[in-house]
């Protein structure tokens, strides 16, 4: 009897116990609940700010903070005159002409005029000038925003690719993506007359600035390129990952039309180059799709579109418009790792990734890339290899640029690893005529050192050769259309490039084949150098009999053309007329 009362005395005791537990969890929920709810009521949503500190998703992370940078006083933002700015996207012409009215009738701008075509004013914000670093809140910024028509690959085959082929990124209209890889005029006006807010949710991504690397045992700056456009690293969630094929989840962006000049590091709008972003992006992608169809993606890195939807550390500027998602190389540039030329040595001499070095050069060519300098060829601690920033080619930038690769031997770029910059440009005080005493360890990557008797000639992977004779059987427009290239002539470079490498081989089309180089940069074939020591110096030298002479063409190497310098010019042979050492 008294075992039974025991026993319902415990169960008693273990209901009160859970509806006490359900009681208290219900009453946090709700208080948390409240408190959410409240909390997004006080902080705003980041599309509702001009600049943020601090962004999150959820809004109890947010800090405060921004207000002291801006000089605001209280909590949250600090208003200032919107006009009926509501969401950016559903803004019209009259909307912003109401707003511009509203901030002259205020005196908000010394002399403000509006022409939706031609946006130009000053003083549309007070609060993004300290946000620069430094900036009196009082001084004025210009806005300038151009669309800028790049005539340098404006041509009436663009106009034309434009015209047929308006669709890329999955069907979307072409004014529909220039609008997404760029903000609309609309879009920056409305956004710069938003609250400045300390705190704001409803971020998508959290993005960091370049930073130093560790690697090989050293630290290394970050390369930040010569391009207007800045670059940020994130994390890329398992999910998507998955959705885009990626294995790491450490990835670049790259965003067009930034409102933060990148070298001087103050707030300006100024996005004179909204056509070029938007033709890059489409360009990007159409390569992307021949490269993996060609079976060459695993020498470059993956790049998609995605939205950003961020804020920029320390600045607060918050990128509302998609960016260029890049699979980030590993290890670092062999720009950077050529100081250690010990290290460099080993790594190409013992774990270099051959077969990749022969992928590239074939997808160099293939491409008619006209950019492979050693900033764009990343290397890790295995001896694998990635190039990345694959835009100058297929006479995209240009028609005078056949192709240029530190693997390709004949080129520019090839040159200057073996002789060096100042003589391969003819600097007055390079001595063109002297071998160039301290041999680059990137000799190594001449594609010709691992290739059965030196020569691919037609021996191409079956995966490539099948490629080269699909696209060998399309017209250009065919091609334009299909991978959707942004010009006829990214389609004409292709298909010619194919039927020569199909036709003729490889060392001949290096040689001969359509789009070719402007004669001053047509080089000579030397001898690869395929090993190296070190002198009792400790100065790398060829590890093998290697005759390679200073010999260079005859011509101006910048600019391709005829020599006009005040000194003689050094060359002696036409270019494309001669190819042996």
């Amino acid at each position: 009897m008294a075992s039974k009362g025991l026993v319902l005395s415990l169960v008693l005791l273990a209901a009160i116990t859970i509806w006490v537990t359900f009681f208290l969890v219900s009453f946090s929920f709700s208080i948390r609940t409240a408190t959410h709810r409240s909390l997004r009521s006080d902080i705003p949503h980041v599309s509702k700010c001009n600049l943020c500190e601090s962004c999150e998703r959820n809004p109890g992370q947010a800090h405060r903070g921004l207000r002291n940078l801006l000089g605001f006083e209280g909590d949250g933002h600090q208003d200032r005159p919107a006009g009926p700015a509501g969401r950016l996207d559903q803004l019209t012409d009259e909307h912003l002409n109401m707003m511009f009215s509203e901030m002259t009738a205020k005196g908000d701008s010394d002399a403000l005029e509006l022409d939706l075509h031609e946006l130009e004013w000053d003083s549309l914000a007070a609060g993004i000038h300290a946000a620069s670093g430094g900036l009196h809140p009082q001084q004025r910024t210009l806005l300038e925003y151009e669309e800028n028509e790049h005539e340098d690959i404006e041509d009436k085959q663009g106009d034309l690719a434009d015209r047929n082929h308006a669709r890329a990124f999955g069907g979307t209209p072409l004014e529909a993506m220039h609008k997404r890889i760029v903000p609309t005029k609309a879009d920056v006006a409305a956004k710069m007359l938003l609250p400045n807010c300390t705190r704001c949710y409803g971020c998508a991504t959290s993005i960091n600035t370049l930073k130093p690397v560790v690697a090989f045992g050293k630290n290394f700056s970050a390369e930040r390129g010569a391009s207007p456009e800045w670059v940020f690293t994130a994390t890329l969630p398992e999910g998507r990952r998955q959705d885009i094929g990626v294995s790491n989840g450490n990835v670049m962006i790259k965003v067009w039309c930034m409102p933060i000049d990148k070298v001087h590091k103050i707030m300006t709008w100024a996005c004179k180059s909204d056509r070029m972003a938007m033709r890059a992006n489409q360009f990007l992608l159409a390569q992307q799709r021949v490269v993996e169809e060609c079976g060459l993606l695993d020498a470059t890195t993956k790049v998609w579109i995605d939205p950003v939807d961020a804020i920029v550390p320390e600045y607060g500027v918050h990128i509302w418009w998609n960016g260029l998602w890049m699979e980030k190389a590993d290890g670092i540039s062999m720009n950077q790792l050529a100081i250690l030329t010990k290290t460099t040595m080993d790594l190409l001499q013992v774990k270099l990734n051959k077969t990749r070095v022969v992928e590239v050069a074939l997808m160099d060519l293939l491409t008619s890339q006209c950019d492979r300098h050693s900033q764009n060829v990343f290397i890790n601690e295995h001896g694998n290899i990635k190039v990345i920033d694959n835009l100058q080619a297929m006479h995209f930038t240009g028609t005078q640029c056949g192709v240029d690769s530190l693997f390709l031997p004949g080129t520019s770029k090839n040159e200057i690893v073996r002789f060096g910059n100042g003589q391969v440009h003819k600097e007055p005080k390079a001595n063109v005529s002297a071998f160039r005493g301290r041999l680059d360890p990137m000799v190594l990557l001449d594609y010709r050192c691992y290739v059965d008797g030196g020569e691919i000639g037609n021996n191409y992977p079956p995966r490539l050769n099948k490629c080269l004779t699909k696209l060998a059987n399309m017209s250009a427009e065919e091609v334009t259309q299909e991978y959707k290239f942004p010009m006829l002539r990214n389609g004409q470079a292709l298909v010619s490039r194919a039927r020569d490498m199909l036709d003729r081989g490889f060392e001949w089309t290096l040689k001969f084949g359509l789009p070719t180089n402007l004669a001053p940069r047509r080089y000579l074939w030397h001898q690869p150098c395929c090993s190296l020591n070190v002198s009792k110096n400790g100065v790398p030298r060829c590890g093998h009999e290697w005759n390679a002479t200073a010999v260079f063409p005859i011509g101006d190497p910048y600019s391709g053309g005829e020599w006009h310098r005040k000194y003689l010019d050094p060359g002696q042979f036409v270019g494309g007329t001669r190819f042996e050492g």
